[in-house]
């Protein structure tokens, strides 16, 4: 409990001293000078794109304050502290290289927490992982930022859903990848498709202006036949139905978490590089 006091109050103390107008337009405190000014260039271009395109906010920090277990503590306090975010949910994430516990870090919010899913997560710290490993900071944080482009393109995973980290209690009900417009939509234009077919059909089939009519019964016939077949020496096994916990597994949605600051957060930690 002290440990993490201080080091919120090392973060307040942080933001306190950063000038407003660069707090307001800085997102990535290389604070272990790991980046080049070029790679920090790109980083910046594609942060601003999300911005932009999604709304959402993008932070990368690097840093060793970190202490023993704390790099999500301090991803997330650093974030809240920060005041990042664009909407009212405080959209988006940060990414943290810990240089003290050397491993990297995510932490998300708002709607950026179903869009990076547990399973996105790991994907994201994979595709990253060599050249992290290689010491190749820059080009492993713009390998992560790319892909998160990519996630964020695709939108929510279909069946996403939240769910306590600690309990494993399911937080959400699954999402619906379709918005009420699109099902509406949908369910109009096969409709219209059915009813063309059925126009199409009647008025190639119907006679127009005749008097001929089809007499069903002179023209059928039906012959039913009893068909009985025995099976012998068989065997029926019969086993009981395995019901599934409420719990949700963590490949199936987004595991969240409160902060200090007490806003449910997602994310997770890589492997140790």
């Amino acid at each position: 409990m002290v440990r993490k006091t201080l080091l919120r109050i090392m973060l307040l103390m942080l933001v306190m001293f950063l000038p407003v107008a660069a707090l307001a337009e800085t997102r990535i405190f290389d604070r272990e000078n790991l980046f080049t000014p070029a790679e920090e260039q790109r980083m910046q271009e594609i942060i601003t794109a999300i911005q932009d395109s999604w709304q959402m906010d993008v932070v990368v920090v690097t840093s060793s304050e970190p202490e023993w277990d704390g790099s999500r503590e301090f991803a997330d306090d650093f974030y809240d502290d920060g005041g990042f975010g664009l909407d009212e949910e405080a959209s988006g994430m940060l990414y943290l290289i810990d240089m003290h516990n050397r491993v990297p870090c995510i932490s998300t919010a708002g709607r950026m927490i179903d869009i990076l899913n547990d399973a996105r997560l790991d994907d994201l710290f994979d595709r990253s992982y060599d050249d992290l490993a290689a010491g190749n900071y820059g080009a492993s944080t713009i390998t992560l930022l790319e892909r998160v482009t990519h996630y964020l393109r695709i939108g929510v995973a279909e069946g996403q859903f939240r769910y306590d980290e600690e309990t494993g209690e399911r937080l959400t009900e699954s999402q619906n990848p379709l918005t009420q417009t699109e099902i509406l939509v949908s369910v109009l234009i096969g409709l219209a498709a059915a009813g063309l077919m059925y126009l199409m059909v009647w008025n190639k089939y119907h006679l127009k202006g005749s008097t001929y009519s089809y007499n069903a019964a002179e023209n059928t016939s039906c012959d039913l036949k009893d068909n009985i077949e025995v099976f012998a020496n068989q065997t029926v096994t019969r086993r009981p139905r395995v019901q599934t916990s409420s719990s949700s597994s963590s490949r199936g949605g987004s595991g969240v978490h409160r902060s200090s600051s007490g806003r449910s957060h997602g994310g997770g930690r890589g492997r140790g590089f």
